[in-house]
């Protein structure tokens, strides 16, 4: 998919989009990071699955991993 990002907003949107998942631990923010019709090809247990199969899979990961943070 073509990007009008530079390289450096880039890496900034993957590092906020770890500050808000792990660090803060807000499951929901995939519906603002990824669009509509985002489609995981190795999602939960490598099955392929859309934005709310992530977003349940990635809650699951928050409570598991409670005292992970994402340190760059």
């Amino acid at each position: 998919m073509a990007t009008i990002l530079t390289p450096e907003q880039m890496k900034a949107f993957v590092r906020n989009h770890f500050e808000d998942f792990v660090n803060k631990r807000h499951a929901a923010v995939i519906h603002t990071n990824m669009t509509p019709d985002f489609y995981d090809h190795d999602g939960p247990g490598g099955k392929p699955t859309g934005v709310d199969g992530d977003e349940k899979n990635d809650a699951r990961y928050v409570q598991v991993h409670a005292g992970f943070a994402f340190d760059d």
